[in-house]
Formats: structure tokens, C-alpha cells, sequence
């Protein structure tokens, strides 16, 4: 049993998890909204240091979500958003939110090498850089293989660098196809900003100038705010089934994805009933016999 096709392609990788997006958008929009919900407080408060953190946490709990989320459709064909915020809700989380830590405090690494002297900026830059690459799918690691901290950042490392090329084409196009969203996006709420002219404008110059103030306007920063968070709606769940997918793709050879280890998990984290894998052929045949029941029932009635 596998979430993914034998020898998948690139394309596979996004094509099935548009598939799977859309074929449970509401159950993760619901998920993706609720997380969401206090960084958005934090935004409206004015406490912007602490919602960019916060922000950060959420999504990397959200990518937690999508893993519980697609262990249960593996078995089940639910996507459970209640239970998967019940597992999120209790001290299960903190798993996940201990690498979403130490992922983040890469990212303030970064922007702090960007301000240090050379050569320590140069590795700096590149060790936050890689980051994005190799420890993508450290919160799948954390889940499916049930490591924390340091260790799922480990092997988040040793299974990219297996197969460096498809990691780093993943996480390129999803940034692309996110910053592309995001521009769509802004367009809307400013529709007076040429983006394109926006990358031949001289700072410098007059209309530069003028394209700094409108920049920092409080309107502009709503536009930006509510951008984002509207981009982190649509486009983080989708993100989240492909790095999930990509877990599976990457490690696919590996004990912790067996079915059995798999089955195991799903039991564990939404209290499946081990009789409910028993038998597939009678779970299917009382399948069969209901749906069969509900389409007569519905001929009658005509």
C-alpha cells in the first residue's frame, strides 16, 4: 500500500498532491484556517515580532497535520480535521513544535549572517539557504518516524542528500508557484503597483521615491498582511501534501514506511479499531452492500 506511484516523476509529486488538495479542500482549508487564527490575532494587535514566530510555528504544525491527515486517508479515506486538531491540541504537539523551533532558529541564523563579516556571512547564508532544501521534510520525519529535535533534523538531512535533485526541484518550484500566488494576490488588493516597472525602478530616483512611500503606507501593509495570510490559506495545505509526499517518495525503501509500521501509527494517533484491518475483503464487501443498499433506496424514492 503506498500513497505514491512505484516510480513517480516530478510531476507525479504535484499532480497528486493537486489531487489530493482538491479532493479534500475543505477538511484543509479548516485545518490551514485554524492554525492560522492566532498569528492573524497577534497580526491585528500590532505584535508583529511575535506573530512572524508564531506564524512560522503554526506552519510547520501544519505540516504535521497533512502527515497525520494522509496516514489516515492511507487507511481510512477520511481526512479527519477534528481529530488531526485534538492530536495537534494535546502533548502530542510537542514533537513537532521542538523541530518547528529549531527549524526557526536556522532562519534567524540566516538573517543574522547576512549582517556578519565575511567569509562567516558566506556560510552563514549557505546553511540557512540549504535549510529550505534539507530539512524540508523534517516535520513528516518527526511524525511517521517519531523523532524529535535534533535527530529528525538529521534524518530530514540524510534523506534529501540521498536524492539531492529531487528535493531541491520540489522546494524550487513550490517557491515559485508561492510567489507567484502571492503576486497574484497583492495585485488585487494594490492594483496601482506595476510590478514589472517595480524591478526597473531606481530607488533613487523621483517615482522611486514615491514607490517607497506607497510601500510603507499603513494601507500597504494591511495589502501585504492580508496577502500573505491568504496565501498561506491557499497555497500552504497544497504545500503541505507535497513535502508529505515527498517524505514518502524519498524514504519510500525505508522500515518505517512498511504497511505495518504505517497501520501501527494510524492506530495510535486515531484509535482505529485493529479489527478495521483484519479482514479488507469483508470491509469491502459491507462497503459494497451499503452503497448498493443507498442506490436503491434512492430509485424507489423516484
Amino acid at each position: 500500500m503506498s500513497l505514491i506511484p512505484a516510480a513517480p516523476t516530478l510531476g507525479s509529486l504535484f499532480v497528486q498532491s493537486w489531487q489530493i488538495y482538491r479532493a479534500h479542500l475543505f477538511p484543509l482549508l479548516g485545518l490551514t484556517l485554524v492554525l492560522l487564527i492566532p498569528a492573524l490575532m497577534l497580526s491585528l494587535s500590532g505584535v508583529d515580532q511575535g506573530e512572524s514566530v508564531v506564524f512560522f510555528l503554526l506552519m510547520r504544525l501544519l505540516e504535521a497535520g497533512a502527515t497525520l491527515g494522509l496516514l489516515s486517508l492511507l487507511f481510512t479515506g477520511v481526512f479527519p480535521t477534528g481529530k488531526i486538531l485534538r492530536r495537534l491540541g494535546s502533548r502530542a504537539v510537542l514533537r513537532p513544535l521542538h523541530v518547528g523551533i529549531l527549524q526557526y532558529l536556522l532562519t534567524i541564523l540566516g538573517f543574522y549572517g547576512l549582517m556578519a563579516p565575511t567569509p562567516l556571512n558566506v556560510v552563514l547564508v549557505t546553511l540557512w539557504l540549504s535549510s529550505f532544501v534539507f530539512l524540508t521534510i523534517a516535520q513528516p520525519v518527526c511524525v511517521i518516524e517519531e523523532l524529535r529535535g535534533l535527530p529528525a533534523l538529521v534524518r530530514s538531512f540524510q534523506l534529501t542528500r540521498n536524492r539531492l535533485k529531487r528535493a531541491f526541484s520540489v522546494v524550487v518550484v513550490a517557491m515559485i508557484l508561492q510567489l507567484l500566488l502571492f503576486i497574484v494576490l497583492l495585485q488585487l488588493f494594490l492594483p496601482e503597483i506595476n510590478f514589472s516597472a517595480l524591478l526597473q525602478t531606481d530607488p533613487m530616483a523621483a517615482d522611486g521615491e514615491d514607490l517607497v512611500k506607497l510601500l510603507g503606507s499603513a494601507e500597504t501593509q494591511a495589502a501585504l498582511r492580508w496577502t500573505q495570510y491568504l496565501t498561506a490559506l491557499i497555497f500552504y495545505p497544497y504545500a503541505s501534501i507535497l513535502t508529505v509526499l515527498l517524505y514518502f517518495d524519498l524514504a519510500r525503501d525505508e522500515a518505517a514506511c512498511s504497511q505495518d509500521r504505517l497501520q501501527a501509527l494510524a492506530v495510535h494517533h486515531f484509535e482505529i479499531p485493529a479489527e478495521y484491518f483484519k479482514d479488507p475483503e469483508k470491509e469491502a464487501e459491507e462497503t459494497t452492500d451499503k452503497v448498493t443498499i443507498r442506490e436503491i433506496g434512492t430509485e424507489d424514492k423516484q
